[in-house]
């Protein structure tokens, strides 16, 4: 079971050797519009991504890591701030709260760490 504990600590030291990746696009509303080509490493000046919701549009990108994480609603646009890679994709938030049940689970059970 120490494989899997140094695996996952692999995986975690690679992925932050580089900056935060973000969707970055203009009116892309869809799960389906959002793809591979849209994923962009942002510069460490901006260690956060955003997400954007205005007149039934949605905009996309990095953005400066000053802000709090989380959404805020005003005028009827909403705006959402994160901090983990891909963060600003379409379900995101669901997904994140998966893994980290899966993996506090294989620790838990297997007593990993």
């Amino acid at each position: 079971m120490n494989l899997v504990a140094i695996a996952c600590l692999v995986v975690i030291l690679a992925s932050s050797g580089h900056g935060i990746r973000c969707y970055v696009c203009t009116n892309c509303n869809e799960a389906k519009q959002l793809n591979g080509t849209q994923l962009q490493n942002c510069p460490d000046s901006l260690p956060a991504c955003y997400k954007v919701f205005a007149n039934g549009d949605v905009t996309r990108s990095c953005i400066s890591g000053n802000l709090d994480v989380g959404c805020k609603t005003e005028n009827q646009i909403e705006a959402c701030v994160c901090k983990k890679d891909e963060c600003n994709g379409t379900g995101t938030v669901k997904s994140t709260a998966i893994f980290g049940f899966v993996i506090s689970f294989l620790v838990a059970k297997f007593n990993i760490i």
